[in-house]
């Protein structure tokens, strides 16, 4: 039964359904890759002989640039629009990760692969997402931010 207090948000949904989708998708790209690190430390231990202190330090230097870049990436977000931040950040984000595939062993790499993947990351991280959303939706805001 249809009502016309659920007509608004049934139009929102209908309109904008894909960028709830995308979103999900997106902060799901945002979060996996960090989060999957601790399954590689023992291979990486034993590929390059690093130690799982310095492995774990990677990740230190990725939060601390994504801290001091969250409010530079929110002005960019402000100013341009959300999709043109985070389009160009899924595969910058993407390619910043698939250079892992190119490291020598060499530990700057691994500290500068993680220096750009946090710059990149922060492109489409959720306050990105969750501003886009929040912009398209009124009625069901709620449901869609959820």
């Amino acid at each position: 039964m249809t009502t016309s207090s659920n007509e608004p948000s049934a139009s929102e949904w209908k309109a904008s359904w894909t960028l709830v989708l995308a979103s999900f998708v997106g902060f799901m790209f945002h979060s996996m890759p960090v989060s999957a690190v601790s399954a590689y430390i023992a291979p990486l231990e034993a590929e390059f002989g690093w130690s799982r202190t310095f492995i774990s330090f990677g990740i230190t230097v990725g939060s601390g640039v994504s801290a001091l870049m969250m409010p530079l990436i929110g002005a960019m977000a402000d100013r341009f629009g959300s999709r043109r931040v985070v389009l160009p950040g899924i595969v910058l984000s993407a390619g910043s990760w698939a250079l892992l595939a190119m490291m020598t062993g060499e530990q700057w790499q691994w500290l500068a692969l993680f220096f750009f993947h946090a710059i990149f990351n922060v492109m489409i991280g959720a306050v990105l997402w969750t501003t886009a959303v929040a912009g398209t939706f009124s009625k069901a805001q709620g449901m869609a931010l959820g």
